[in-house]
Parts: structure tokens; C-alpha cells; sequence
């Protein structure tokens, strides 16, 4: 029913509920799950400690995910979230 669902991660609490929702769904239909995390591109930290912390982001998602053999693809984009969204 369900081949990739999507879901956005941006390190929050909600965010990670938002993943274990997508876990569980994905896990019920043997679906992928593509895993989202947006970098600033005006961020006024490092982008080497913004990319970072992202990696991190969706490392503890794949992690998770594994746990239930639901298989997750990173995306880690970088662009100004309310212009290009």
C-alpha cells in the first residue's frame, strides 16, 4: 500500500514521534521510510556542526527503525525552509 513514507525530522520531540509513527506504519505495510532533516542555509553556526547534528538526527532514526527491520533512507538537504518548501 504503502512503498516510502516520508517523514520530516528536525531533532525535536515531535519530531521523533512523528519517526515512530512512520516506524510503525512502515513496519505494518513492509514499507521504506525516506527520512528528512533540512539544514539552514543561513544558519549562523558552522555548517560543518549544522551537518553534523543532522547526521546524528537521522542516524538515531535508521537506528531505530533497524530495530524493526524497516529500512530508512537519510536525506540531508540544505535550503531556507520557508522559501523553498
Amino acid at each position: 500500500m504503502f512503498d516510502v513514507i516520508c517523514v520530516p525530522v528536525d531533532g525535536s520531540d515531535y519530531g521523533y514521534e512523528a519517526a515512530d509513527v512512520a516506524i510503525e506504519i512502515a513496519r505494518k505495510f513492509s514499507s521504506k521510510i525516506a527520512a528528512v532533516h533540512v539544514l539552514d542555509e543561513f544558519s549562523l553556526s558552522s555548517y560543518d556542526s549544522e551537518e553534523n547534528s543532522g547526521d546524528a538526527i537521522l542516524a538515531k532514526i535508521t537506528k531505530k527503525a533497524a530495530e524493526y527491520d524497516v529500512e530508512v533512507v537519510e536525506h540531508l538537504l540544505t535550503a531556507d525552509a520557508l522559501r523553498d518548501m
